[in-house]
């Protein structure tokens, strides 16, 4: 799941890290980045209530995804807009 946006698809090496945005609000890509977030919660809201996260930073290692919790680490961030 993620955005289509050629230009930051044809510079995505030039990015430092993905760790944090700036983006004008009430654009068409907040709208398009908010919507895939919402609906992926809304997809993985049971397994994510049936297997909360072990821990504050979950699904790193092999060992995390074993518990069930239904998220990769960047799922919700990086992974989306790359």
């Amino acid at each position: 799941m993620g955005l289509e946006c050629g230009e930051v698809k044809s510079h995505w090496a030039k990015l430092i890290s993905n760790g944090a945005f700036t983006v004008r609000p009430q654009t068409p890509l907040t709208h398009a980045w908010m919507s895939m977030l919402n609906a992926n919660l809304d997809e993985k809201w049971e397994a994510l209530r049936a297997h909360p996260a072990p821990n504050q930073r979950c699904c790193i290692t092999p060992e995390d995804m074993a518990t069930g919790y239904p998220f990769k680490w960047a799922e919700l961030g990086g992974e989306v807009v790359r």
